[in-house]
């Protein structure tokens, strides 16, 4: 069946009611967990230490529930192990220094976080309590029976777009549109997305594992708001890219804008740009401006079955909820927060017209290859070798 899903962003009392997406809830098949907390994809790992860390916590909340899980995490060690994606260093010494626990973190793109837990899944020799990547990659990882099972008050504090498949998002990428203001004076620049491809400005760089921005520019731009078939979409789209190129990193993208490289590129992250707008680098963002909304993509994070510090995991995945905690962080970090209970400023406040993506809730797993395919297939029709 469908069921109609608002979605708010936490720091966006405008997008509060005013936007919402059909939630296709699929039949679900036969479930990876066998009886006795094992996964029936092999591997010996089981959840049954996770599930006597939630006996221990049971009734309890607030301080009583963080100092309760502080504890058991250092019985067991007082180690947390972190698969991150991105830079978290300032979630890190926040968490030791409040804790008292320390991160064994390692940081990586989310395909090879994924594909190092479910190794470590498979021959029982799991060294992360908590993965954070991005949220289609997780689901995969719940499908395959590598995530444990999620049982948490934090699942309470956010909206129904942030959460599932034993997953929560913990803050989404803000993705802007940019110039190079040297180079597109604030006169010269498109008021659409449909301008923006129509006529593109001089030398623009695109990012070249984007397909998730690609299929909901497509999806839920062009097809829902402007009425468009995907063809024509995917037709504009590529036109207006021909002369692009290839970048490889948010970083590295944003970089060469700054630089004088580009003078505009499509898919980069409010979180890379605002430093570079304090630091009076030439570079602004036009996702408050007419028609270029931008879009804000999850990532998630879960707690890995047979983790070695269960506890440990539970405690940090609490922790980057709270308004005090990881949430206050993230929006210093200018990402957009998703707990409701943070009230504070976050960057996504200026976006009235934002777009929530989280299509990783519907799509099948032939979705995600089809846009992934159709996302290369842009990149080819680019062409050239890409920056790196």
């Amino acid at each position: 069946m469908e069921t109609e899903m608002k979605i708010r962003m936490a720091g966006l009392p405008a997008l509060a009611g005013g936007l919402s997406i059909a939630l296709l809830v699929a039949a679900c098949g036969p479930s990876p967990i066998e009886s006795g907390g094992k996964s029936a994809f092999g591997g010996g790992a089981s959840d049954e230490a996770l599930q006597a860390v939630y006996a221990q916590v049971e009734g309890l909340t607030g301080t009583a529930r963080t100092d309760r899980l502080v504890q058991l995490a250092k019985e067991d060690g007082g180690q947390v192990g972190w698969y991150y994606v991105g830079k978290m260093d300032p979630l890190v010494k926040a968490f030791e220094e409040q804790t008292g626990l320390k991160i064994s973190g390692y940081q990586g793109v989310s395909e090879d976080l994924a594909e190092r837990a479910g190794q470590e899944f498979r021959t029982n020799q799991q060294g992360s309590d908590l993965v954070l990547g991005a949220a289609v990659d997780l689901r995969t990882m719940d499908g395959e029976g590598i995530l444990g099972e999620l049982k948490s008050p934090a699942l309470d504090d956010v909206d129904e777009g942030f959460k599932g498949y034993n997953a929560i998002a913990p803050y989404a990428n803000v993705m802007v549109l940019s110039y190079n203001k040297d180079l597109v004076p604030p006169d010269k620049q498109p008021t659409s997305y449909e301008d923006l491809f129509r006529n593109p400005p001089s030398g623009m760089g695109v990012e070249t594992g984007d397909w998730q921005w690609y299929e909901n520019l497509v999806r839920k731009y062009f097809m829902e708001q402007k009425g468009m078939s995907e063809q024509q979409a995917i037709d504009l789209i590529t036109n207006g890219l021909r002369s692009a190129q290839q970048v490889e990193g948010h970083s590295l993208l944003v970089e060469l804008l700054a630089s004088g490289q580009y003078g505009a590129t499509p898919n980069s992250f409010a979180h890379s740009i605002e430093p570079l707008v304090k630091a009076q680098s030439p570079v602004t963002y036009a996702a408050s401006k007419g028609d270029t909304p931008p879009f804000l993509l999850t990532n998630a994070m879960a707690l890995t079955r047979g983790g070695p510090n269960p506890a440990g995991g539970l405690v940090l995945l609490e922790w980057l909820m709270s308004p005090d905690g990881g949430q206050k962080i993230f929006a210093d970090m200018n990402y957009g927060t998703t707990s409701n209970k943070y009230t504070g400023p976050t960057v996504v406040d200026q976006y009235s017209n934002a777009i929530v993506a989280d299509l990783y809730l519907t799509d099948t797993p032939d979705d995600v290859r089809n846009w992934q395919v159709k996302y290369q297939e842009l990149l080819q029709s680019i062409g050239g070798r890409p920056a790196s």
